[in-house]
């Protein structure tokens, strides 16, 4: 979904640059029956850099898709590629970890998938 979003955010950005002025808020809060506040179509609006985060975000979690994929066998038993497959993933995650360009993401990655901080170890 975020390969799709990404490839069509120029659309996206054109959609959100008038579509307040074409519709009506995209929702209101109300609070006990009395208006709060209208959210305007604008407000989901991403600047350069939030599309940076969004291709960041899908290079981070292509890994975890990448290893589901060696899951996915309809017709053959998978579950001897489940600890090289995890192993893969946890180097996936460590390379990005170390890589300066994830600094953002460090947090998110030290808890990608609940590893925490471990290796396997059989």
């Amino acid at each position: 979904m975020l390969d799709h979003a990404h490839e069509l955010h120029q659309p996206i950005a054109s959609f959100l640059n008038g579509a307040d002025e074409l519709f009506s808020p995209i929702t209101t809060l109300r609070k006990k029956g009395r208006l709060v506040k209208h959210i305007e179509w604008s407000t989901f609006k991403l600047v350069e850099q939030d599309w940076i985060r969004v291709v960041d975000t899908k290079d981070i979690l292509v890994d975890a898709n990448n290893i589901q994929q060696v899951f996915s066998s309809e017709k053959q038993p998978t579950l001897w590629h489940a600890l090289p497959a995890l192993e893969r993933l946890l180097s996936a995650r460590e390379k990005k970890k170390a890589n300066p360009h994830y600094a953002l993401y460090i947090e998110a990655l030290e808890a990608f998938g609940g590893m925490g901080q471990g290796r396997l170890v059989c």
